[in-house]
């Protein structure tokens, strides 16, 4: 009698596969991820190719993934990656997403793919007249040289303005400056000193001398005969004998009359007419002028000083506000200065400077 052969007694199927019997023959049943006659293939997940976009797909055991091009992203790269999410733009920048890639739209003075590069306004050399440039962002500064303003220090500075001449002298404007040409009589920097023609004393000795406006007097006694001697008639003198001149004023007998030489600081046929200093208005820059005897003084505002108030000073604060086109002044509590907050579009320690078109 013939005995039957297990076809599966020697376990022909791989990975776990079940065995079946039959006459002359085995019949494997695989299971999942396996196939073949033995169950000896691997199923390959990615023969479906489920991976879009270009993505590639890597197969696993009963499972994928996808590794995605770099503008891809998900499961099977079917979510676009949005690179603007990271930021990329400086400088307040405007992002744009693009397939694989960004665009940065950039705000006014800033350039480069991603808007870090500061645009450099002084190569173009925009300040005049020796001025140094600052960069600004979208924007610049000039530092004028003396003698010079303006946003570009394109214009010269009219010292002779604030007309710090004085007494009827002319104003010749220099660079960083001035000269005054005095009118006859005056003398000083601003013109503003009488001349005093008897300093160098041109009487004979024994006569007194006096200095008019535009010339000298010398009063001689009767036994004094020189060509300078004033000597009245002695007939002439009892014109001067109620002493008219007032204010120490020299009287000068005349025939019927008499002429007073007055002291410097008054005026008039008596000299009792105060001379206003304050006429010629010497103050400049906003200074108030007060008049005195023979003299003035200035009362300078906050960021002016000098005998006339020619001199712009170092401490600036608020009063009268510094700042331009509406700029609020913050007067720094550490020190004689200040701090300007520009309105939108303007910058500067004063907003002087306007936002470049």
């Amino acid at each position: 009698m013939c005995k039957k052969i297990d076809e599966c007694s020697s376990n022909p199927c791989l990975n776990n596969g079940q065995c079946f019997d039959e006459v002359d023959r085995f019949v494997c049943s695989c299971p999942l991820l396996w196939v073949g006659s033995r169950c000896e293939i691997n199923f390959d997940e990615c023969s479906s190719q489920p991976c879009a976009n270009g993505g590639t797909c890597i197969n696993g055991m009963n499972e994928y993934s996808c590794a995605c091009t770099s503008a891809w992203a998900g499961p099977r790269c079917l979510d676009v990656v949005n690179e603007c999410n990271s930021n990329p733009c400086q400088n307040g920048g405007t992002c744009t997403d693009k397939v694989n890639g960004y665009t940065c739209a950039c705000e006014p003075g800033w350039l480069g793919e991603d808007c870090s590069k500061d645009i450099d306004e002084c190569d173009s050399d925009p300040c005049l007249n020796g001025a140094t440039c600052s960069n600004d962002v979208n924007g610049f500064v000039c530092q004028c040289v003396a003698g010079f303003q303006g946003v570009l220090c394109e214009t010269q500075i009219d010292e002779c303005g604030s007309v710090p001449c004085q007494n009827g002298a002319s104003c010749l404007d220099e660079l960083n400056g001035y000269s005054c040409q005095c009118a006859p009589g005056f003398a000083g920097t601003f013109c503003e000193t009488a001349e005093d023609f008897c300093a160098s004393n041109p009487c004979p000795e024994g006569a007194q001398c006096f200095s008019g406006d535009t010339q000298y007097f010398c009063l001689c006694p009767e036994e004094l005969d020189h060509i300078l001697c004033y000597v009245p008639n002695p007939d002439e003198r009892t014109s001067c004998s109620s002493n008219p001149c007032a204010n120490s004023g020299t009287c000068l007998a005349e025939k019927d009359s008499y002429e007073c030489i007055c002291q410097t600081g008054w005026q008039g046929t008596n000299c009792n007419e105060d001379v206003d200093e304050c006429v010629s208005n010497p103050c400049a820059n906003g200074g108030t002028c007060i008049n005195g005897n023979a003299q003035f003084t200035c009362r300078c505002p906050a960021n002016y000083e000098g005998q006339v108030c020619q001199i712009e000073s170092l401490r600036v604060d608020c009063d009268p506000n510094p700042c331009m086109y509406g700029g609020n002044c913050v007067p720094l509590s550490n020190s004689d200065g200040f701090a300007c907050l520009c309105q939108q579009g303007y910058f500067g320690v004063r907003c002087e400077v306007g936002e470049l078109a």
